[in-house]
């Protein structure tokens, strides 16, 4: 009787190193960054006046850092990825692109302090991939306003949406296309804030 019971309990411990060798390895979390493009500053608009970045927001699912994705046709269902994440949230990634985007751009225009008074507020609508058959695109929507402090209103308010294909369905190549998108944005921005800033400002 014990000799069988042995022999059962090593036939079961075979097994199980069995399954342990041909199980295969968990997958590797990744997680990304955002990097401000680099655009000569000679073509950059200056900014009519000192503005600084306060922090993005975000809602829901967008508060978190697994990164967004939708594969049905009609791309209402939201899925997260479960091994790409961003560095950070995607409201905090944002806030420190955009600022250095500016910064880079018009170093004496960019206020630190609560010495310039205009805010660029941002809000986060929609950051995901677009998965079909035979492409991957990615949706970004961002709703941008610049605060008038002394007046207490908004001088510029508006959401600027961009869908930008990826090169491969590689997640890499998806954050390049997210770069791309907010670099179309970011000019969008800078010629709404320069063409208001022309009779806005220069009436004062």
């Amino acid at each position: 009787m014990m000799s069988r019971i042995s022999l059962a309990a090593t036939i079961a411990f075979v097994l199980s190193l069995a399954g342990c060798m041909t199980s295969p390895p968990a997958p590797t979390e990744n997680f990304y960054r955002l990097r401000p493009g680099q655009t000569p500053t000679s073509v950059v608009p200056q900014l009519p006046v000192p503005v600084r970045v306060q922090r993005f927001t975000a809602d829901g699912l967008l508060r978190e850092r697994a990164m967004l994705y939708s594969e049905d046709a009609g791309h209402r269902v939201l899925k997260q990825h479960s091994y790409h994440f961003w560095m950070d949230t995607p409201a905090r990634l944002l806030h420190d692109y955009w600022s250095a985007r500016l910064q880079d751009a018009n170093p004496t225009r960019v206020g630190r302090t609560r010495a310039a008074n205009h805010a660029l507020h941002g809000r986060l609508r929609r950051m995901e991939r677009l998965l079909s058959d035979n492409r991957v695109d990615i949706a970004l929507s961002i709703e941008l306003s610049v605060r008038d402090d002394a007046a207490g209103s908004n001088i510029l308010q508006r959401r600027y949406e961009v869908v930008e294909p990826a090169a491969s369905d590689r997640v890499v190549d998806s954050v390049k296309a997210f770069e791309t998108a907010l670099q179309a944005v970011h000019a969008q921005f800078l010629a709404d804030f320069g063409a208001l800033s022309s009779h806005v400002f220069h009436a004062r």
